[in-house]
């Protein structure tokens, strides 16, 4: 009998940020690369499991081409800026 309680989670912004990041640059493996940290840092990135540390956050945006803004890899610390409420 197949478990029906399991359900996946839906992404949060900063979740889907870092994936897209990895996506734009070329996989989590360059990304770790380029800020010299291990792929299964990035990975847990991605996956949620650890929050993007606040010093890397602005890495992340400039690497991202500002694509994505540091309000939006850490909403629990950094606000977005007052003509840019809207989510990713």
């Amino acid at each position: 009998m197949t478990d029906l309680s399991y359900q996946h989670k839906p992404l949060l912004p900063s979740q889907q940020a870092v994936r897209e990041i990895c996506r734009m640059l070329g996989g989590q493996r360059v990304l770790a690369e380029r800020m010299k940290v291990t792929p299964s840092t990035v990975s847990y990135w991605a996956s949620g499991k650890y929050p993007v540390p606040v010093q890397r956050c602005i890495e992340l945006e400039q690497l991202s081409g500002g694509c994505y803004k540091r309000h939006q890899l850490r909403p629990d610390i950094f606000q977005a800026p007052a003509a840019d409420k809207t989510p990713i």
